[in-house]
């Protein structure tokens, strides 16, 4: 028996929307973790004196600092693409249906200059739409 491809297409969305939630909740988590550290070096240095210790700890935290904002950026380009596909499932779901049932990922794809530059959501290009395959297309 063959599988609904409405019923295949809206479980993909699911795991996909499930998947881009607990990206989110991850993403954040682990930005406060490197913050935290960072934060943690910083006030140990404050009670040091200067030396070479000194230079090292600033150096480790700097370093771990930077590592944890490019992993949150690179994340948040993770997230983009799964949102543009997901945007492409709530059209496909939505062209089956004859109805706009699903439109969430499909409003959210113009990235504000804060959701660009900071967070990271870097949206990868201009989203294609699906092609409609019928006899038109089939003779090309």
């Amino acid at each position: 028996m063959k599988d609904d491809p409405v019923q295949v297409l809206a479980l993909e969305y699911q795991s996909l929307r499930a998947d881009l939630q607990v990206r989110s909740a991850a993403r954040f988590q682990f930005l406060g973790f490197i913050t935290a550290s960072a934060a943690i070096l910083a006030t140990g240095l404050g009670h040091s004196s200067p030396g070479q210790t000194t230079y090292i700890l600033e150096g480790l935290g700097g370093a771990l600092f930077i590592l944890g904002l490019t992993s949150f950026w690179l994340q948040g380009k993770d997230q983009a693409l799964i949102s543009a596909h997901v945007a492409n499932l709530e059209e496909k779901i939505n062209q089956a249906m004859s109805a706009d049932l699903l439109s969430w990922e499909t409003r959210h794809q113009e990235r504000s200059f804060f959701n660009y530059w900071i967070l990271g959501l870097r949206y990868p290009s201009p989203r294609r739409k699906p092609k409609k395959v019928g006899p038109a297309s089939a003779s090309n």
